[in-house]
């Protein structure tokens, strides 16, 4: 199968991570390395709002793993949903990533097939309640 019918098949969210990040602060927070650029903003200026010209500094830094591929099967596609670089089957390219993400499924699926009947953690009955009288 192809790379998009994968995707389609298991319903994958991906994400790349960006290739460099731009971050524009007010000019006390300038460091060495940092870049001056100068922007037209709205301020107000004796009571009234006007259009000025401000001095800020834009930093840029570049990711670890700048242009890696990340998928996972997700319901929430927010943009707000964490990643981590640990789980969500980390690759230099998607067709890595999702070959990644179906060796992972597989494998998960054949251990969930041959625990059958063997109580995992997450699903033994519940302990009794104290309860106080």
């Amino acid at each position: 199968m192809e790379t998009l019918e994968l995707i389609k098949a298991y319903g994958l969210s991906v994400r790349q991570i960006p290739l460099k990040i731009v971050s524009v602060y007010a000019m006390r927070h300038f460091k060495v390395g940092d870049t001056i650029v100068r922007r037209r903003v709205k301020d107000k200026v004796n009571g009234t709002w006007e259009w000025v010209e401000k001095d800020y500094c834009e930093r840029t830094e570049i990711p670890k793993y700048a242009g890696y591929w990340m998928c996972q099967q997700s319901v929430n596609t927010s943009s707000r949903v964490q990643w981590s670089l640990e789980y969500d089957n980390l690759a230099p390219t998607l067709e890595e990533s999702v070959n990644l993400f179906i060796a992972n499924y597989e494998y998960h699926e054949k251990a969930r097939e041959q625990s059958e009947g063997v109580p995992i953690l997450g699903e033994c009955p519940p302990k009794p309640r104290f309860h106080y009288t």
